[in-house]
């Protein structure tokens, strides 16, 4: 095979990675020759796996008499059926995987491999509908529910149900907007989107403990009664 005919396994394996949920966002943070190499790798063990198939199909034509209808009749050149198959190959694993594992379930993993404890708490969140608190460099604190996980190496993207900003010498929550009376269809108009670059902590938000220790502290402010 010439080396046109190699490069059909190279954009198999480039169309894999750059589709599937589970390798795109590493695949699209390689550059230069670690492109081409995981391109490559791909493409290699797509292209084996399209031989061993295309090797099976030829012993049962021939073991069932089928073997003068082979593809070689129509193919312009050798390995022509296996650089097909390739190809197939490399467009049904991607659709397969993408059925099977969502792109919000990849990303969560990602996020929960690359971002440490914050793709964790975003996962949980997500699935088990929780709020979360996320304090931003600028002192903003943003209370909601995770919207999506589609981009959580980028941002994080919250319904928003609070928010307010972190006393500057206390560090405690003050919260001054409350967004629950507002009408659900505004709410999703208006999801609260943050840079993940922005974003300082990301933790679990539970309205009664909140409520819990502010009267604590106003009760320890207003001192002993009679």
């Amino acid at each position: 095979m010439n080396i046109g005919v190699w490069l059909v396994p190279v954009m198999a394996g480039y169309w894999f990675l750059r589709v599937c949920h589970l390798t795109r966002r590493a695949f699209l943070s390689t550059t230069g020759y670690e492109f081409f190499f995981a391109a490559a790798t791909a493409g290699g063990l797509l292209l084996s796996v399209a031989r061993i198939l295309a090797l099976g199909a030829e012993w049962i034509a021939e073991a069932t008499g089928f073997g003068g209808f082979g593809w070689e009749r129509f193919a312009p050149f050798e390995y022509s059926g296996t650089l097909v198959l390739t190809v197939v190959l490399g467009l049904v694993a991607a659709v397969v995987v993408n059925v099977c594992i969502s792109d919000d379930e990849a990303a969560a993993r990602w996020a929960e491999k690359h971002e440490s404890r914050f793709g964790w708490i975003l996962r949980k969140s997500l699935e088990e509908r929780l709020l979360v608190e996320v304090s931003t460099t600028s002192g903003k604190a943003y209370i909601g529910y995770v919207r999506t996980a589609a981009e959580w190496e980028r941002d994080v993207a919250l319904l928003p149900f609070l928010s307010g900003y972190r006393d500057p010498t206390t560090g405690r929550l003050r919260i001054t907007t409350n967004y629950s009376q507002l009408p659900q269809q505004w709410l999703e108009n208006y999801a609260v989107t943050i840079a993940m670059k922005e974003v300082v902590s990301i933790s679990r938000f539970d309205p009664k403990v909140y409520n819990q220790l502010r009267q604590a502290r106003a009760a320890r402010h207003r001192g002993p009664t009679a």
